[in-house]
């Protein structure tokens, strides 16, 4: 096992591996976050407006699962191994000898602080004169904690790599271990566990997902759309699941090199321009979509359902068509123009078909300018003049309150601008008398 992970670390090495590798330890506790994905590789393919525009189609594969099943959750120890060699008798008592841990974790949690995801852990106990002295000396100690606020990459959904497949057979390649065990001195005990895979390349990675964040990561990427989260490809395509793998395990992510027949018969569909090609939608999931625009109209605004399906079709319908007047009963986005002089709520609503499914949507919209507002006092000292309570209606349509004073008191307590409720009192060391 030892000599697979330096095997490995050489590997994490090579000036490739930092250009693929989203983070990367330079030393036992400091980290790089990598740039040139972000920076050099994007501007190498990505075409600017002035450059000759490609005649292809950018679509995009992701392994990882469409719903946003985890594959583990942060903090899972990857690969953790203990190993025990004790000494025979009658040249020291048991259970002296020499002991040996090591584990790899996953990331921990973003806001979990700095955690200790990486530790090796080699010493000697010996025990003399039926344990009347005692001594335990440590050859080796190392221990490397994650770094703060980093996403919890290693379990998230996306293509998978093997761990436990790589390891077995390995149990007993231990340093110092290997070389006492051949020669049949004193006892020895091996044991380690390991997770089957981890996420090898994530689905933002994969899908060219434009945020990152754990919602992000988390995502349900169905029929090539995901609110929220959107894809710089045309359209693509995530892992369906469950699935049995060739492990004979059943996963929602799938190997990083493999695709189940339904993904690659839609790479080949889109490849060859056969319509419709719906094997991207889902049978387990879809996104939460919702209508993107203003809350309050006062003339002409324009709504968005986010985001649509290439294979949808939309309808589009108000609550009240003597208050607004729609662009289109199919375009998306569309526009909504408020008629006359009314005022009042309207309800739109949107309905999505794609995938075989109706996703309809409503927005509450307030069309027209709201009343003016109307201020009572509720409480005031009328003798001194010390504090006065004041409160405001909210007429309909209004999203908030602004309050302003024309003379020299100042606020004591207010739940915010946005409060319809107000406390004025006078300045405590300039008091002056008048009306506010």
């Amino acid at each position: 096992m030892v000599q697979k992970i330096i095997q490995g670390n050489a590997l994490l090495d090579e000036p490739a591996t930092g250009q693929l590798s989203i983070l990367k330890a330079t030393s036992v506790n400091t980290f790089t976050r990598n740039t040139f994905l972000s920076t050099t590789y994007r501007n190498m393919i990505t075409f600017q407006p002035n450059d000759p525009q490609p005649s292809y189609k950018f679509i995009a594969t992701s392994s990882g699962s469409e719903c946003g099943t985890q594959i583990f959750s942060p903090g899972t120890t990857l690969v953790g191994t203990t190993a025990s060699h004790f000494f025979p008798r009658p040249f020291v008592r048991r259970p002296a000898g020499i002991f040996f841990s090591l584990y790899v974790k996953a990331l921990p949690n973003q806001n979990a602080g700095p955690q200790s995801i990486f530790n090796i852990y080699l010493y000697a106990r010996l025990k003399f004169f039926y344990s009347i002295i005692n001594l335990t000396i440590v050859l080796q100690n190392v221990n490397s904690n994650s770094p703060a606020g980093e996403l919890p990459w290693d379990g998230m959904p996306g293509g998978t790599r093997e761990v436990r497949n790589e390891l077995d057979g390995e149990d007993k390649d231990i340093f110092p271990f290997n070389l006492l065990i051949p020669f049949g001195i004193g006892l020895a005990n091996v044991s380690y566990t390991a997770v089957e895979d981890f996420c090898f390349v994530p689905i933002t990675s994969s899908l060219d997902i434009t945020t990152l964040n754990l919602q992000a990561l988390t995502g349900k990427y169905v029929a090539g759309v995901s609110p929220g989260n959107p894809s710089r490809a045309a359209n693509f395509i995530a892992q369906e699941g469950p699935f049995t793998n060739s492990n004979g395990f059943s996963v929602n992510n799938n190997g990083h090199r493999f695709y189940t027949p339904r993904n690659a018969n839609w790479i080949f569909n889109e490849m060859e321009g056969i319509t419709p090609n719906d094997l991207n939608c889902s049978n387990n999931c879809q996104p939460v979509f919702t209508i993107v625009g203003d809350e309050n109209l006062c003339t002409s605004n324009s709504y968005k359902f986010d985001q649509l399906p290439l294979n949808g079709t939309i309808t589009w319908s108000s609550s009240n068509s003597s208050l607004v007047t729609l662009s289109s009963a199919n375009s998306n986005p569309v526009t909504l123009t408020r008629v006359g002089g009314q005022a009042g709520y309207i309800t739109l609503t949107a309905t999505a078909i794609f995938c075989g499914q109706t996703i309809p949507k409503s927005k509450q919209i307030f069309v027209g300018l709201p009343d003016a507002p109307s201020i009572g006092p509720s409480n005031y000292d009328v003798q001194c003049g010390t504090f006065a309570e004041a409160y405001s209606t909210t007429p309909a349509g209004a999203i908030g309150h602004v309050w302003n004073l024309n003379y020299g008191q100042t606020i004591q307590d207010m739940n915010g601008n946005g409060s319809n409720y107000f406390y004025i009192a006078p300045f405590v060391n300039t008091p002056q008398q008048g009306q506010t």
